[in-house]
């Protein structure tokens, strides 16, 4: 009989029964949500079975810099493939965490949905060599503007991207055509910019 690969559980409910969970069943993609604070998280960053999980989504109220940093600094994640940090008060500063941590090398998906992104933290990822692995990428909802295509056109480290999103990130025009000039985004095979106002001009650009 098969296994299941996936589960969904709140951070109390993941720390009571990840031990007896994992142990029956080789789970692969974990999605933890609900309430945390800084005691969950850190009892969160020193449980042993995140060690194995490859797909990891975190949707956990209030999960910024700091946490990520307790979390990051507990537990390597050595197989992480994918992590969705959607709806989180991410922000540069939770950017700057996760490329420091050595997770960030093994990557090859992350999501940043709403995740409180300006253009700032989009310079700072564009920059970090830790995610030249990272095959797909959403960064939708942020309200990021037209300096945020700047640095995503001249991101060397993002060559090996293939799927990005950037829906409803009040881009122009002018973002399509840094987009579609840079020499670093030409092995995408999926751009969505749904919600933009681009106009008949941005799509000639693309």
């Amino acid at each position: 009989r098969g296994f299941p690969a996936s589960m969904q559980l709140g951070v109390p409910s993941f720390l009571r029964h990840a031990a007896a969970l994992f142990a029956a069943a080789p789970f692969t993609s974990v999605r933890i949500a609900g309430f945390g604070g800084t005691a969950l998280i850190e009892r969160l960053a020193e449980c042993p079975q995140l060690e194995l999980v490859r797909h990891l989504t975190l949707n956990i109220e209030g999960l910024g810099a700091a946490d990520l940093m307790r979390l990051f600094r507990g537990c390597r994640f050595p197989h992480m493939r994918s992590l969705d940090l959607c709806g989180n008060p991410v922000g540069a500063d939770g950017v700057r965490v996760l490329l420091q941590a050595p997770a960030a090398r093994g990557l090859r998906s992350l999501a940043l949905k709403s995740a409180g992104l300006d253009a700032t933290a989009v310079e700072i990822l564009c920059r970090g060599e830790a995610l030249a692995g990272l095959e797909s990428l959403d960064l939708s909802h942020n309200g990021l503007g037209s300096a945020a295509t700047q640095f995503l056109g001249g991101a060397k480290h993002l060559g090996s991207l293939r799927r990005l999103s950037l829906a409803h990130n009040r881009l122009t025009p002018t973002c399509a055509r840094d987009l579609a000039h840079s020499p670093h985004l030409r092995g995408l095979t999926s751009l969505n910019l749904s919600g933009n106002p681009l106009g008949f001009d941005g799509a000639v650009e693309l």
